[in-house]
């Protein structure tokens, strides 16, 4: 079965103003990286959340359209991170429901958690899945051109497989 026709998952790790995403195919044991993107709204929305936003959600909803995955991962932010809740971390949340919305509507099946919900999900213990995003291969797909952040939508991408 080629990778077009097997069951696809995405992966999305958000930022206050820009969006990580992966598409993967496969199984959890030995995924296939079909696409990976970050966006970031173009500057003329730096001053109009309700536009940014709308701006984000449209490239998703084209995402979702043209890969159509049957699950998705929201990567959350740790619940114990440093600083509390700011600004920054308001705009990412609000960024996060949006996506996470769309994929409600999309009728994707979603899992949504901080990297404890993807280690299970992948069934290793949270310290295995940091490690794994430091390293240079993960279940045989190539991560040494990703960024760590990147890393971690690839990783959330192939928690939303099947088994």
């Amino acid at each position: 079965m080629t990778a077009q026709k097997q069951t696809k998952a995405i992966g999305f790790r958000v930022e206050k103003d820009a969006i990580y995403w992966s598409v993967v195919a496969g199984t959890k044991n030995e995924p296939i990286l079909l696409a990976y993107r970050k966006m970031k709204a173009p500057a003329i929305y730096a001053d109009e959340e309700a536009a940014r936003l709308g701006w984000f959600r449209g490239q998703v909803s084209d995402i979702i359209n043209e890969h159509k995955p049957k699950s998705a991962m929201i990567r959350y932010p740790e619940t114990n991170s440093p600083g509390g809740v700011t600004n920054s971390t308001r705009e990412r949340l609000r960024l996060e429901g949006v996506v996470l919305q769309l994929l409600y509507e999309q009728r994707v099946k979603t899992l949504t958690g901080p990297l404890v919900t993807i280690a299970s999900s992948i069934k290793l213990e949270l310290k295995s899945v940091k490690k794994e995003m430091t390293t240079e291969d993960f279940r045989g797909l190539d991560l040494s051109k990703y960024t760590g952040i990147a890393r971690e939508s690839i990783i959330a991408a192939v928690a939303a497989l099947e088994e």
